[in-house]
Formats: C-alpha cells, structure tokens, sequence
C-alpha cells in the first residue's frame, strides 16, 4: 500500500514538473526566424547563432533627461548581457530578426534608428557570433542608404529578399512605396535590379495627366511609341526604372534626395501598358508638374 503510494507520488511529481516546464517554456516567446520585429523592452529568445540553444533577446532605450520624446543610446541584451550600445540622440528604433540566408544557420537582426516623420538616421546588419554583436553592413552602404524607414518581405532564406521604402528617388510622382530587391552575399548586401515594383496604396494611385504624355515600348525614349495618354487620363505607376543606379543615387548639400531622371511602367484604365520618361525638370508640385496631383505626406 506504501509503496503503490509512493509510486504514484513519483508519477505525479514527475506529470507536475513536466506540466510547469511546458507552461513556463509556452510563455517565453521563443519565436521562429523569419521576420519578427521586436518590441521595445520585451523578452524574446531565438538559437542566434545555430548552436541548438536559445538566447535570450531584448533592446532597450536610455531617455534623455532634458526631454522624455528623445532618447540617447540603443542597447541590445543576449542573455540579460548587455553585448551592443548605439549612442544616438533620436526618437524611435527597432530591432528585426531575419533569416537571410538559412545554409549558414546563423540569424540576422536589422536595427534602424530615426527621427520624425520615420526619417531614418541609422541602420545596420548584424549577427550574434557567441560572444559578441558583429555588424557586417550598415547604411554607408549605397543599397541601405535610404532615408526613411524600412520594412522587410519575401525573406525565404535563400539569401534574397526584399524591403519597401518610403520614396527611395526625387520622382515627380509624388510620394510612394517601392520594393526593392536585395541579395546577401559574402557578408555584402547587393541590389540585384534596377526595376522597382511600387507596392500598398501607391500600385492602386491613379494619376491624372496634366499634359500629353508619350508611351514607349521599352524605357527609352529612342524606343517605339506605342501610344500617348491624353491631358486628363488616368493612368496607375507599376514600376519604375531610375535612370541612376542605387549605389549613384545623388543627394543635395544637406543629405535631402536631389531628382533624378527614370521611367515609368504605367497602365491606362483600358489596360494598355508601356513606359512613359519621367524628367527630372518635372517636379511633384508647382507649375512644372507632369500630373494634375500627386501622393505626398510627411
């Protein structure tokens, strides 16, 4: 009788700590690595770097003391570590874990840091190698260095993806949102075209014509005229095509983009398509507009 009670204590001690670590380990957040941007302060644990354990993750912000709307530096923690400080007077950043590239079995993590109207002051790519925070691209490189915010799609983890900018080019189309699609090789990060999909509310935009404006076949004004859109039709941006490569985009005396010439896939509401020159002696307002009105916000 002792015995069978003793067993069954056993067996059911054994079934409560089993039950309590599944409770626990349910409430940690460990989360898979695909694109999961983190909050501010909150414990979250992935295996960083491919050795079979999760570590603890977070970032914090240090608040200034003369004004709470701005902070001073951004931490990373790895297993309540401080292993990564970014000292920079700003008021929001965030923290994104990607797997870029899953054959190296190692994550990234995306940080980026701005100011209002999501104007980025900085970003980088980094990894966790074990021991301490490496950044192996930032935003000197040409195909990061954008101005406002970013976010992430399409990461597969074959070392291609993609991430939507806020008006990557100077374009007289107003305010928009591109695709731009990236490649991760040799710790690099690369543009892998020069055609940009435009995405969300700015692929649904119809833009009136001011004036005539010629279709080309192809981008290039040298090329067939398929036909023209007439002052007061509609037409939708699909793509764009800069005539500036990403690692040439010009910038003016204080960092602001300078404008530049590109073409335009575009689509009339009869569903005729071809390119239309986009000139940078056009501007999103004033009397050298190309369209009646265009998209802008701040």
């Amino acid at each position: 009788m002792k015995g069978n009670l003793k067993k069954s204590l056993s067996i059911f001690g054994a079934l409560s700590f089993a039950f309590t670590a599944g409770f626990l380990l349910s409430n940690v957040n460990v989360y898979a690595a695909t694109n999961q941007t983190l909050e501010l302060n909150k414990d979250y644990y992935f295996d960083l770097n491919g050795d079979g354990q999760a570590e603890k993750i977070k970032y914090t912000t240090q608040v200034n003391k003369d004004d709470n709307d701005f902070f001073n530096s951004v931490s990373l923690f790895i297993n309540d570590k401080n292993v990564y400080t970014k000292k920079l007077t700003d008021i929001w950043a965030k923290y994104t874990v990607l797997d870029i590239d899953s054959s190296d079995k190692a994550l990234e993590l995306n940080l980026q840091i701005g100011g209002y109207s999501d104007v980025m002051d900085y970003s980088s790519f980094q990894r966790w190698n074990g021991a301490s925070i490496v950044e192996f691209d930032n935003n000197k490189n040409k195909a990061l260095n954008y101005r406002r915010e970013y976010s992430f799609s399409n990461v597969k983890g074959n070392g291609r993806f993609n991430i939507v900018v806020d008006t990557p080019y100077s374009l007289p189309i107003g305010c928009f949102y591109a695709n731009i699609p990236l490649k991760l090789q040799n710790n690099k990060i690369t543009t892998t075209t020069g055609t940009y999909n435009l995405v969300g509310s700015s692929k649904k935009y119809k833009y009136k014509a001011k004036s005539n404006i010629k279709v080309y076949k192809k981008a290039s004004k040298k090329s067939k005229v398929k036909f023209t859109v007439k002052k007061g039709d509609k037409i939708k941006m699909i793509k764009i095509k800069p005539m500036k490569n990403v690692a040439k985009r010009p910038q003016g005396k204080y960092g602001e983009e300078k404008p530049i010439n590109a073409y335009a896939y575009v689509k009339t509401k009869s569903g005729k398509k071809g390119w239309i020159y986009l000139s940078k002696k056009k501007s999103s307002w004033g009397r050298k507009m190309l369209f009646k009105k265009v998209p802008g916000w701040g």
